[in-house]
């Protein structure tokens, strides 16, 4: 089940994919070049408008001085029914030049984009050709993306994330530090075009981020899980109330440590027992980002997207902050 939007021209595709799909689906784009050719790929092109809200009194139409709608022009449809004065819309074509300058330069390249729901929502995804490696050019190559996502339903700002991707099994290492943030949230207030534009330092940022996730994932591919390691971790992002446990009832959290466990011990799935990731905090981390990328069950594609590529209270997260506490390791 996804939440693109379907619409019945094939030949606008809901969306493109190039090399890493959010989704599992779309439509292949030979490597876009301009911000606008992504967003004609990915039928983004449409453009939305704001209408005060009205009343109908008797024969009186009352319009409200502080209400409005957001309308989606091309399908006459309401994207937000219900927006303040200082709301202020940013159309998709202004969000996604965002992205050209560094196309334009080599810096990036168009991946995946499309809309979901009635357009409410709208996101270009690209790759930084400026991938890394854990303990330097022999170790273990990280890919490195960065996401915009737009939005029209009067609640959501606009976001722009990095995302690490793991080559060998494309997990998705979603992670912020409390040094550098992973991502940039901007309000739909009436300077939102100039908070957009400044929001390209933040690139510099993503930069910094990523030196010191190298070093920390280095850190951790040198730390041997021994005891009762393992399960201790899991049971900390999986808790289970102590009642439950005496009672000897499996739950759910009981299932998602037993399928981490799995696959932090599996030879079957790629990258798993290297150097760097057998028996190691390194792996175990690893173990839960593979489980959040590609085992877990989401309700949608949308959810599934929104919780790897915008939200710092994942699973994977929680796994790294209790390998980085030091009273949870023997010996660290």
């Amino acid at each position: 089940m996804h939440n693109l939007e379907e619409r019945s021209d094939k030949e606008k595709a809901s969306a493109f994919t190039i090399g890493m799909p959010w989704h599992g689906l779309g439509h292949v784009l030979d490597n876009p070049l301009t911000a606008e050719e992504a967003v004609e790929a990915a039928n983004m092109g449409f453009e939305v408008k704001k209408y005060p809200n009205q009343v109908v009194v008797g024969d009186d139409i009352i319009k409200h001085e502080d209400s409005f709608s957001v309308v989606r022009e091309d399908l006459k449809t309401v994207l937000a029914s219900k927006v303040g004065t200082n709301y202020t819309p940013l159309q998709n074509m202004e969000a996604f030049n965002f992205f050209d300058e560094f196309t334009q330069t080599g810096e990036a390249i168009y991946q995946s984009g499309g809309v979901l729901g009635g357009g409410e929502r709208t996101w270009l995804l690209a790759k930084i050709p400026d991938n890394w490696a854990i303990r330097g050019k022999e170790g273990e190559e990280i890919d490195r993306f960065v996401v915009l996502a737009n939005s029209f339903d009067g609640k959501s700002s606009v976001k722009i994330a990095t995302t690490n991707v793991r080559v060998v099994c494309s997990n998705t290492l979603n992670l912020a530090l409390e040094s550098t943030k992973n991502m940039v949230n901007i309000p739909h207030t009436p300077n939102i075009k100039q908070q957009v534009a400044a929001a390209k330092s933040a690139m510099g940022m993503f930069d910094q981020l990523k030196q010191e996730l190298n070093t920390i994932f280095g850190n951790m591919s040198g730390m041997q899980l021994k005891g009762n390691d393992v399960e201790s971790l899991l049971a900390g992002i999986f808790p289970v109330k102590e009642e439950t446990e005496e009672k000897g009832l499996k739950t759910k959290m009981h299932t998602y440590r037993d399928e981490v466990k799995e696959i932090f011990e599996s030879s079957d799935i790629a990258g798993q027992q290297t150097e760097l990731t057998r028996g190691t905090a390194y792996g175990l981390y690893q173990a839960t980002t593979y489980w959040e990328s590609h085992v877990k069950e989401y309700s949608n594609a949308e959810t599934k997207m929104k919780k790897l590529a915008f939200n710092n209270n994942t699973f994977s997260k929680k796994m790294f902050s209790e390998i980085m506490e030091p009273r949870n390791l023997i010996g660290y």
